[in-house]
């Protein structure tokens, strides 16, 4: 029985992560072409939009995942996980800008909240190997970011718009609510108590004060994986804002193929994470990151040059090597380099940190796109990248010079 509910709980969990992340990623990758289709917005109202969607992924998770109590948790994902549903029809129904905008804000309140949440009650399951346990989480998020695309591409090809798209994904979104109510029964039992023999104790919330957050931000342990995970924050947001648009003025792509190209995106990226789980260690993590950084550039540099729909897959695919990279190999250097009592704050920081680079970068985008163009404002990025791979590369070099951290 102790396993059956065990093995419950970590596929009700599992399988809520799969719809919550596809309908969330829907929602961030639909609503640039939306505002451009619906709503006639340019390239620089489009990186505004863009921005707008990802600052409240900056702002959720301190005001509001920091203060949820983990006895509420379950609570607290049935309640933002209903609101986060309450949300996605309306932009079916949606014809005016400020309502338009009003949606995007609280959609993006609602899933970047519950994406926290989901990693906490993830991370209070009994578990084994750490590494394995980020991977097969991450294993998860890619799963949903491969079988999203498709499906937007399937039923925006099928029903003609983008509105419906906001339809189909409904139910996904709606069943999670009616599954996190069902695990928050089966974690209960029949007593109404937390059973600590299937879920383990959480750690005592740490709060954030000036002299924790010092530490870790002047920590080698935390800026060389945060600077690494920087480096393609940047790439994977323009990606994200502005992959469509590209495809659209480069090759003449409808919303399908659009959303295929995604689909090639997210499953490069799904098969380096499934490699680097079944991998029972990864030593040298730091070297991933190099290559990460390489295959980034190269991607953006292939991305001004395409000109044909297999240039703009091969484009995708590259892209989704280094987004299979990044965020595991950064979230396991820093689980293995900070201590214990630090990784709420090293975690939280590390974040909101990636988050205001990738809130920041489509503005950026989209008023430089007005001015040189789309592609050229895409190539444009390997500056920056470049700029962060050296910080990158000179912290790593002096930790393990001074202090001996192994990477």
């Amino acid at each position: 029985m102790l396993l059956t509910t065990a093995a419950t709980l970590l596929l009700l969990l599992f399988s809520t992560t799969f719809f919550l992340r596809m309908t969330g990623v829907m929602v961030q990758t639909t609503i640039p072409l939306f505002a451009e289709s619906y709503l006639g917005m340019n390239t620089a109202d489009v990186g505004i939009v863009s921005t707008l969607f990802l600052l409240a992924g900056v702002f959720s998770p301190l005001l509001i995942v920091i203060r949820v109590n983990v006895d509420s948790l379950d609570k607290s994902l049935v309640l933002f996980s209903a609101f986060f549903a309450a949300t996605i029809p309306l932009f079916y129904l949606v014809t005016d800008r400020i309502e338009f905008l009003l949606l995007v804000v609280c959609s993006s309140v609602a899933s970047s909240t519950l994406m926290p949440l989901m990693l906490t009650s993830a991370q209070t399951l009994r578990g084994g190997n750490a590494q394995r346990n980020i991977g097969l989480y991450t294993v998860a998020l890619s799963s949903s970011l491969v079988a999203g695309p498709f499906i937007e591409g399937f039923s925006a090809q099928s029903f003609g718009g983008l509105k419906p798209v906001f339809l189909v994904f409904f139910p996904f979104v709606a069943l999670s609510v009616v599954l996190l109510a069902l695990r928050h029964w089966v974690r209960n039992g029949n007593d109404g108590s937390d059973r600590p023999v299937t879920v383990q104790a959480a750690p005592p919330r740490t709060r954030m004060t000036f002299s924790n957050v010092r530490d870790v931000l002047v920590s080698g342990s935390f800026l060389v994986p945060t600077i690494g995970q920087l480096s393609y924050s940047i790439v994977f947001a323009s990606i994200l804002a502005f992959g469509g648009l590209l495809a659209e003025e480069k090759i003449n792509a409808g919303y399908g193929l659009v959303f295929y190209l995604f689909g090639i995106f997210f499953t490069t990226s799904w098969i380096v994470r499934v490699l680097l789980t079944i991998m029972p260690n990864i030593h040298n993590k730091i070297k991933l990151l190099h290559v990460s950084v390489v295959l980034s550039v190269s991607g953006l540099l292939l991305a001004g040059a395409a000109t044909s729909a297999t240039a703009m897959f091969a484009t995708f695919a590259l892209l989704g090597v280094p987004h299979g990279l990044q965020y595991p190999v950064s979230t396991m250097l820093i689980a293995e380099k900070i201590e214990r009592k630090d990784l709420p704050v090293a975690n939280a920081l590390f974040t909101s940190i990636g988050a205001i680079a990738m809130a920041a970068t489509p503005v950026a985008i989209g008023y430089l796109s007005v001015r040189t163009g789309l592609a050229d404002a895409l190539v444009l990025l390997v500056i920056p990248v470049l700029a962060l791979w050296s910080v990158f590369y000179l912290l790593s070099k002096r930790d393990m010079r001074t202090n001996h951290v192994d990477f």
